[in-house]
């Protein structure tokens, strides 16, 4: 499975370069792109999924402290990812119809990390393995505050909306008689967001998002995304985009639809590629 993640990425990474290489696209991107020549409205669509390569700082709080569940993993290689970091993926979809927008964003982290402890007095090496999923699905709508004029190379969307956000999370030492213990929590909160995007050339663009979630809702959960990438259009539909995106999610009391977590604090954030498939 590690050998298909590379080819993948390696596949994926090589039309980015034929992109690049080649001569400019027959379609341009452009801030009017939601707009027919005479400036009436007309359908956009771009789905994107990305290859995201996470590092990723979770700690759950459980009802009983001793298994707490932290998972601490940084930027994993190619190599690194399977043995560490189960899947990562995230996808976007978005619709255009003049200055206005519907979108969905979808974040999924699955990730675990393994403790030795030294021997015991029965003379055995124990290991301590914590599980951390987290599934975000994030609907929302948008408004284009800008371009004002037709030449404009920049656009501003306000955006808003709610996110359901599940984790799940356990945590137990292995081939223990005991078990473990687990616990799930999810939330459904409403998040604000801008979107800047320039365009410096009919092939080249750059996108910025960012959105504040939480606002308290959930007996005081907050958190923020944000995400900046460059993209390159090779064809009317198909671009490549290189970029980064954070995300962060508190529940400091494990507010929430699940009640079970005392706790939950997860920051998810390192390198993306994406392919964009445009209609």
């Amino acid at each position: 499975m590690g050998c298909c993640a590379t080819r993948l990425i390696l596949a994926v990474a090589g039309v980015a370069v034929g992109g690049l290489t080649a001569g400019p696209a027959a379609a341009q991107f452009s801030a009017r792109e939601s707009y027919t020549p005479d400036g009436a409205y007309q359908f956009s669509v771009e789905l994107t999924p990305y290859l995201f390569l996470p590092a990723v700082d979770a700690r759950i709080g459980l009802k009983r402290s001793a298994f707490d569940a932290s998972v601490s993993q940084g930027i994993p290689s190619i190599a690194r990812i399977l043995s560490s970091l189960r899947m990562a993926f995230i996808g976007d979809a978005l619709v255009r119809y003049g200055p206005y927008s519907a979108e969905i964003d979808i974040q999924y982290v699955d990730a675990f990390q393994k403790r030795k402890f030294p021997p015991g007095p029965l003379g055995r090496e124990v290991t301590l393995k914590n599980d951390v999923s987290m599934v975000r699905v994030a609907p929302g709508i948008g408004y284009q505050m800008l371009p004002t004029d037709a030449d404009s190379h920049f656009t501003l969307d306000a955006r808003a909306g709610f996110q359901y956000f599940s984790t799940d999370v356990s945590s137990g030492f292995e081939n223990s008689p005991f078990g473990g213990i687990s616990r799930s929590t999810s939330t459904a909160e409403p998040w604000l967001g801008l979107r800047g995007t320039y365009y410096a050339s009919p092939d080249w663009r750059i996108v910025s998002e960012v959105a504040a979630t939480g606002f308290s809702v959930n007996g005081g959960s907050w958190g923020w995304n944000g995400r900046l990438a460059v993209s390159y259009l090779i064809a009317s539909w198909f671009d490549v985009s290189l970029g980064f995106f954070a995300m962060q999610t508190n529940e400091p009391n494990g507010g929430g639809l699940a009640r079970e977590a005392r706790s939950l604090h997860l920051l998810s954030y390192g390198p993306v590629l994406a392919v964009g498939f445009r209609f």
